[in-house]
């Protein structure tokens, strides 16, 4: 049933799990069965798509741009829409959605209330006792809200902090790897600080001043001093591509990039990811 294939295609999204082969066969069931999805079924499907970050060309046709735009969507539908178009954005596609109706999407998107962790304030206090002025909650232009936004080498850096709904476990979610690969196509430098990694400091100043300028260093800045021009897709590793391979395989091209191996499936694709989108071929 279309509400089976929008689920199926939902649970491996946010469990950040690899399957491109799967979300390939749902595209081909969908494809035909599009008159029976209803609203949500549609935003789920495309939402889940781009967070896989496989292309399914026959199925996010005008016939399913006309169903989205025809059906009533609600908030979160809108905003899930949204994020697909900036993932049909990311891989140079022209958006298939009406300028009216794609504007509803990002008015979605970014009306959401900012709420600050203590977490989030605990890291900013932290920058400023490393001397940098932090500007929290900084809207982007695509519409993400950063948690904070330094400048620091001559580049102004994004600071997400990454609370405990981020993960599953200690993986990212879907949600949190679309919006890190987001953020990093479309040019911004990325220090994410996940939850655990804080915690464990101990609330030391010391401890977490050096963390930070650590994380910096490995993280951010190379990104942000590389100068490149935000990636299109032909720069950049499809984070679908690189799902398919194994963990041995991810480690080798690490390897080969002179970067480190270490971490569980889905970090070794966001660092060969962020490898991908500073162009290069030894980072």
């Amino acid at each position: 049933t279309p509400q089976a294939l929008a689920n199926t295609a939902w649970a491996f999204a946010t469990a950040g799990m690899p399957a491109p082969m799967l979300f390939a066969a749902v595209a081909k069931e969908a494809e035909p069965r599009l008159g029976e999805f209803n609203a949500q079924h549609l935003a789920t499907t495309a939402w889940a798509f781009a967070v896989a970050d496989v292309l399914a060309p026959q199925l996010f046709g005008p016939a399913f741009a006309a169903r989205c735009e025809a059906l009533p969507l609600d908030h979160e539908g809108l905003r899930q829409l949204h994020q697909w178009q900036l993932w049909l954005a990311e891989r140079g596609l022209a958006p298939p959605l009406s300028a009216p109706f794609s504007d509803r999407c990002r008015n979605a998107f970014v009306s959401g209330g900012v709420h600050v962790s203590k977490l989030q304030r605990e890291v900013v206090s932290s920058l400023s006792r490393l001397g940098f002025s932090a500007e929290e909650e900084v809207l982007t232009e695509s519409g993400y809200s950063l948690d904070a936004v330094i400048e620091h080498g001559g580049a102004r850096i994004a600071v997400e902090v990454d609370g405990p709904s981020h993960f599953i476990g200690q993986e990212p979610s879907g949600a949190t790897l679309l919006k890190r690969r987001q953020l990093r196509s479309f040019g911004w430098p990325l220090l994410s600080v996940p939850y655990w990694e804080w915690t464990a400091l101990g609330g030391s100043p010391e401890r977490q001043g050096a963390y930070l300028q650590d994380a910096l260093a490995r993280e951010a800045l190379p990104a942000a001093q590389s100068g490149s021009a935000p990636p299109t897709s032909s720069a950049s590793e499809p984070a679908g591509e690189l799902c398919a391979l194994t963990v041995p395989q991810l480690k080798e091209r690490l390897r080969e990039k002179g970067l480190r191996v270490s971490g569980r499936k889905a970090e070794l694709i966001d660092r060969l990811l962020l490898c991908s989108a500073r162009d290069c071929s030894s980072c």
